[in-house]
């Protein structure tokens, strides 16, 4: 039996709105790719911001969801 290639860890994009904000996860139109480079950066960067780790823990810009 061949073995199938293994599966990347995630879709390589981000919602513009994102889940733990009410983004809605099966909305193609909420969705923007990036590739891997800028996607693992921007992962590492949402868990951070999830996780209340600095810089997230301190006040920013007035519009940080770009509303």
């Amino acid at each position: 039996m061949a073995r199938s290639a293994p599966r990347p860890h995630s879709y390589q994009a981000h919602h513009l709105r994102d889940l733990k904000h009410g983004g809605n996860p099966t909305d193609w139109d909420n969705i923007i790719p990036y590739p891997k480079d800028v996607h693992e950066t921007l992962l590492g960067l949402y868990n951070q911001c999830y996780a209340g780790q600095p810089p997230w823990t301190t006040a920013g810009a007035a519009y940080p969801y770009g509303e």
